[in-house]
């Protein structure tokens, strides 16, 4: 293709009685452009038109993708049918020489002009950067012609200056065919009805493509649900009564209760009776246990019923678990077009070749995949923090059409990274009292369709009593519960907490296991090398560490680091990899070396990671040292506090456990720990982190210990962690002074040090900002605020936190006064907590120990400001 053919295949487009700009034929009767230049008629209903070879056409929209990017629109020519076709190629390379062809406002009969190939502009989102040549307003949607390839590469979206010949920017090709996937290289055999659509050559690669995928879902069937040795994904999707939905909401918006496979399809596939037919990229979130790993496998199952020899509009689903990513030296090149195309390629082995639309273009039946990629917190827990935007601008996560990580995970790291605008998020919530019944209802049908009224009753009545209903909020621990229930009856242990539930858990399944054939480990004996084993691959500090867990490296921890001898090893890592909490997966690489293994579910990892720290805080204080130098992931602080809760009743326990931890803080003192400036960083996380857990102890030594540290510490955060634990511990009057402190401080405009160093680290604690592991205290000055202000609220409200409650008012107050840009996304989070803060600020005030508290009357005015939408 070269100059001339592009310029008879360029049309200009007419938008009302003054827009006007560029397109190309990209098959019969079907125009490119930009969505810019026909937004008029999108949003006022102006008519469209082309011209062509001196003659008028009437024109509709087709497809839209929204700005500021892609920017593409399609656009259908009923009436014209013979005309030339552009050639489609995304191959560029810098200094490729560039021609344009459009109609523009000084010439609005054509131009051209020439340009050169400087780069791409952002890695998310990409634009082709264009030097020389000058841009004018109209050339908007006029195709790139790479004249080395002889094919168009890009659409002209955008000047770098009109005045003058600075070049421009547009949108790449391969941007171009991830949204308009029906715009193969044979694009004369579309029409604009069927723009989109896969249009396959072989329907025997279609049958074979299609009993491959039918064997991986089957595949996926078969897996059991986590927390149950009853049900698999299977009995989910066909059993009445097992697939409950776990409510949900979209950012910004309600929570919902209707099925959100559903609204997911809907999302990934588009919606075809818009006008505007759109696909979105979708980012899943949800505390642990909630059932993200489960939705996938739904997921997968339901965009694969819609996939079908008729219905050929529908994309395929490629499921991507990333826990089993990086094992293998071709993983090296994870991310890119290449290794995801050799991916896929393997899925369909021996079927013949296929062009992956959006990925690579090449000869073969075009199929758009849907990627779905399962524990994104996983697999990035294992970069260094340094590593991990980068890591995200791959092309596989800009690919991506669903994404699952944990909330926690992505608020703390990746809640303000341009990948966590790009997607839009779907997050799952705690499932309530129906949820809860209706899954115990179909589990007890079921599971036990023998169990008479009476005792599916009594298992109903077991788990509707507390303090289990307030533990059963997840899929997972309502499966954990009934497991318990349904083995050992009114025999079984009484839970009282998170703890109590995963230590009944565990010591069920591992007492089940050990009883195998073929088990050689005791039940304690596999406690502890699953405490250590779990320890070992402990990621969540983000310290850098980048071992990923495979059957040969637990093979080597076994042997080496444990030292059990190598014949004694190999038995026993059998016995762990498949008698155990932990799981094989070698599906995905099923031909390939090392086998993945990992923990039936990663709760269960930081229960044993709790396990691990509450070993060294009662044994040695060396080993606890280094251990809380390591930042503790929210989950595994919630088993620690239980542990240390239990330590309470027991005097001797409670005596060493001080000692122990004394002696730790002392060894992480600023004057014990070098000049290296890591060393001191870590020693300060770890004074600060054994602060707050010594809080938990009810020790009188305790407390002089900590209010002598108070004394000498001149680091506010780490005075801000010892005068919490002093207040967990029951001496209230330091943290009293705390508040006053922070309260005079504002008023008077004194010293605000103190005042940033609460705001900043609450902020980053609720994951209104991103986690620096050394500076967390330290306010980003972001707009976002709406998750501090719902747990401060929430914990107001909550006996266990009773200490803090003056403190988590006065933050409030402070918040509101005193950080102004983060006004509007206040007011949101408050409009939706008013009923909930009213009745705390009544009880409050009738309780005459909190009557006197001036922030109960500043946070009335402030609820009156925001109703009178005076923010």
């Amino acid at each position: 293709m070269d100059d001339a053919q592009l310029r008879v295949s360029t049309v200009k487009i007419l938008s009302g009685s003054h827009g006007f700009g560029t397109g190309s034929f990209v098959g019969p009767g079907l125009v490119l452009t930009c969505a810019h230049v026909v937004e008029r008629a999108v949003t006022d209903g102006e008519r469209l038109k082309i011209a062509w070879q001196n003659k008028d056409y009437a024109s509709e929209i087709v497809s839209v993708r929204d700005r500021p990017y892609p920017d593409l629109a399609l656009l259908s020519v009923a009436s014209l049918r013979s005309h030339p076709l552009i050639e489609l190629h995304h191959e560029v390379e810098l200094g490729d020489l560039l021609y344009a062809y459009g109609f523009t406002d000084l010439y609005g009969e054509g131009d051209s002009l020439t340009s050169e190939y400087e780069g791409l502009t952002r890695a998310h989102q990409s634009l082709l950067k264009l030097k020389a040549g000058q841009v004018r307003p109209g050339m908007s949607g006029a195709a790139i012609l790479n004249l080395r390839t002889g094919a168009v590469c890009g659409v002209l979206m955008a000047t770098r200056d009109r005045g003058s010949a600075l070049g421009g920017r547009a949108i790449p090709m391969r941007t171009v065919l991830s949204e308009f996937p029906g715009l193969v290289r044979n694009a004369s055999t579309l029409t604009s009805v069927q723009a989109g659509a896969l249009s396959f050559s072989s329907v025997t690669a279609r049958e074979a493509l299609w009993e491959r995928m039918q064997q991986e879902q089957s595949r996926l069937l078969s897996r059991g649900v986590p927390g149950s040795s009853r049900v698999t994904v299977g009995d989910l999707l066909t059993r009445p009564g097992l697939l409950v939905t776990a409510p949900w909401r979209l950012a910004g918006g309600g929570v919902r209760r209707d099925r959100v496979v559903n609204e997911l399809c809907n999302r990934i596939i588009g919606y075809p009776t818009d006008d505007a037919f759109r696909r979105r990229r979708v980012l899943v979130l949800s505390d642990p246990g909630m059932g993200k790993t489960t939705l996938t496998y739904c997921l997968y199952v339901e965009l694969l019923r819609k996939w079908s020899i008729k219905d050929r509009s529908h994309v395929l689903p490629v499921r991507i678990d990333l826990r089993a990513v990086g094992t293998r030296p071709a993983d090296q090149a994870f991310g890119s077009p290449e290794w995801l195309t050799r991916f896929l390629d393997q899925q369909v082995a021996g079927y013949g070749p296929v062009s992956w639309l959006g990925v690579v273009e090449r000869e073969g039946t075009p199929i758009r995949p849907a990627l779905i990629l399962d524990s994104l917190d996983e697999y990035l827990s294992k970069l260094a923090p340094s590593n991990v935007l980068s890591e995200l601008n791959k092309f596989i996560f800009n690919y991506a059409s669903v994404v699952c990580c944990r909330t926690q995970y992505f608020d703390r790291f990746l809640a303000h990274s341009p990948f966590g605008d790009s997607l839009e998020r779907v997050e799952l919530t705690e499932w309530g009292d129906v949820e809860r019944r209706d899954y115990v209802d179909g589990y007890v049908g079921y599971c036990f369709p023998e169990y008479e009224e009476r005792d599916a009753q009594n298992v109903r009545l077991r788990i509707e009593s507390r303090p289990v209903r307030d533990l059963c909020h997840a899929p997972l621990r309502v499966n954990m519960a009934l497991e318990l229930m349904v083995r050992l009856g009114s025999r079984g242990p009484a839970i009282t907490d998170t703890l109590g539930l995963y230590h009944a858990y565990v010591g069920q399944l591992l007492r089940i296991e050990s009883a195998k054939t073929g088990s050689i480990l005791e039940i304690d004996e596999k406690l502890d090398l699953l405490t250590s084993i779990a320890w070992h691959f402990y990621d969540e500090g983000r310290d850098g560490a980048t071992h990923i867990f495979t059957l040969r490296e637990l093979s080597d921890l076994i042997s080496s680091e444990l030292e059990i001898a190598s014949a004694s090893a190999r038995s026993i890592v059998e016995d762990l990899a498949f008698r155990s909490l932990l799981s094989v997966e070698s599906e995905q690489f099923d031909s390939l070396e090392p086998t993945i293994v990992r923990f039936a579910h990663k709760s269960f990892q930081e229960y044993f990671v709790a396990r691990h720290l509450f070993t060294c805080m009662s044994t040695d204080a060396r080993a606890t040292t280094i251990a809380f130098r390591k930042l503790i992931s929210a989950e595994v602080s919630e088993f620690v506090k239980e542990y240390l809760e239990r330590v309470n009743r027991n005097s001797r326990v409670l005596s060493r456990v001080c000692d122990v931890c004394f002696e730790s803080f002392l060894d992480n003192s600023a004057d014990t720990c070098g000049v290296d400036a890591d060393d001191i960083a870590r020693a300060r996380v770890a004074r600060q982190q054994l602060a707050y857990y010594l809080g938990n102890l009810r020790s009188r030594r305790i407390t002089k210990f900590l209010e002598e540290k108070l004394a000498q510490e001149s680091d506010l955060w780490i005075q801000r962690g010892i005068i919490l634990g002093l207040a967990f511990g029951g001496t209230m009057q330091p943290l009293k002074n705390y508040v006053d402190r922070l309260r005079d401080n504002r008023i008077s405009g004194r010293n605000l040090a103190e005042n940033e160093v609460n705001i900043g680290y609450t902020l980053t604690f609720f994951g209104d900002q991103a986690t620096d592991e050394f500076r967390p205290e330290v306010d980003q000055g972001l707009n976002d605020c709406e998750r501090t202000v719902r747990r401060l609220i929430y914990l107001v409200g909550t006996e266990t936190d009773r200490e803090c409650w003056r403190l988590n008012l006065f933050t409030l107050v402070e918040l509101w006064h005193h950080r102004k840009w983060s006004r509007e996304r206040y007011a949101l989070a408050m409009r939706e907590c008013t009923r909930e803060l009213t009745v705390i600020l009544k009880r409050l005030t009738d309780d005459p120990d909190s009557a006197s508290w001036p922030e109960l009357e500043e946070l009335r005015v402030i609820q009156s400001a925001i109703a009178r939408g005076k923010p």
